[in-house]
């Protein structure tokens, strides 16, 4: 059900309900995770960059980590340059590495 919201989120060009798509980036289903962090990016909801940078950081599973790297370089926000730097050194998956060094 939430894959399927996540889904239908992503092909509105406006969606208000960016607070509760943020708060779908920490449900216990990687794949919900996953696509919460790419629904942020394909909305640019550059108010999220704080939850975002916090996945790309945080989160257990190396795929939504990359997302969230993904995501970051596209939201074009040059706070998250540092810490994205830090992921790109020391971040245990390659790909992560990968994405945090090349995010867009």
């Amino acid at each position: 059900m939430k894959l399927a919201a996540l889904a239908a989120a992503s092909r509105i060009n406006s969606f208000s309900g960016t607070s509760k798509l943020a708060g779908l980036t920490t449900d216990a289903n990687v794949d919900v995770r996953r696509r919460a962090v790419e629904v942020l990016d394909g909305l640019r909801v550059v108010d999220s960059v704080a939850v975002v940078l916090m996945v790309a950081q945080n989160d257990a599973d190396a795929t939504v980590r990359a997302a969230a790297c993904h995501a970051l370089g596209n939201f074009g926000d040059s706070t998250v340059v540092a810490a994205l730097q830090a992921i790109a050194k020391n971040d245990a998956n390659g790909f992560v590495r990968d994405q945090a060094q090349s995010p867009s």
